[in-house]
């Protein structure tokens, strides 16, 4: 069973599972993320949170353009709210799903990947689509999140259900990327379902297209985890 079959299939999807009104990621996280934009074109696939768009826009400064591409109509007027709210004037969107992206081969300088692999049925097929649109020297940046210790009250997978960085890792190999770096972060999505607030250790890994890559400098620290 996939991992989006098995949130599919749990009786009853808690609401603190709506990543559009419930889920917060620091703000600095969210700057050093936006910051990985490295170029003119770039692409936003899945959802983070209407700030970290924001900061991906600025990131640019106003210089480059950002695609948001989403199958839920729900998500993208959700997003078009922030855009508006934010007057973001390098942003459009775009309705389409991950394995199939309305765009022509070697285009964005930068794809991140938000908060979207465990909702794919295939793993390697979307990111098999990142790399396709994915320019000369671009950057892949694929951002999860995994539970390690979620109360009982919650409704969420086992850890192990979780896309690790190992796990994000091979599946960017698989796809023809490579990894290149790798970080994760202690608690670093927080989710607030009224008085109740648990949180998820988030990671983050940037990959490039394998064709790119001459030489890799040392290991990837998956686990060098910063404490919360």
């Amino acid at each position: 069973m996939s991992i989006a079959d098995l949130i599919t299939t749990l009786p009853s999807l808690p609401a603190e599972w709506d990543h559009t009104t419930l889920t917060f990621l620091r703000e600095d996280d969210e700057q050093r993320i936006a910051e990985r934009v490295s170029g003119r074109l770039n692409a936003v696939l899945g959802l983070g949170s209407r700030s970290l768009l924001r900061h991906i826009s600025e990131a640019t400064c106003g210089r480059g353009d950002i695609y948001v591409i989403h199958s839920s109509d729900e998500v993208l007027n959700f997003l078009m709210e922030g855009i508006l709210e934010d007057r973001l004037t390098n942003v459009e969107l775009r309705r389409a799903p991950l394995d199939s992206i309305p765009a022509a081969d070697r285009t964005f300088d930068t794809v991140f990947v938000l908060f979207q692999l465990h909702h794919e049925s295939d793993p390697v097929l979307a990111l098999r689509e990142v790399r396709r649109v994915l320019a000369p020297q671009g950057r892949a940046v694929i951002l999860e999140s995994f539970s390690r210790r979620a109360p009982p009250q919650h409704s969420v997978p086992p850890d192990d259900c979780w896309p690790s960085g190992t796990m994000i890792e091979l599946w960017a190999l698989s796809a023809g990327l490579t990894p290149v770096a790798a970080e994760r972060v202690n608690h670093g999505l927080l989710i607030r379902n009224g008085t109740r607030d648990f949180s998820l250790d988030t990671v983050l890994v940037e990959a490039a297209p394998d064709d790119e890559i001459t030489s890799l400098q040392g290991g990837i620290p998956t686990d060098a985890g910063r404490a919360p």
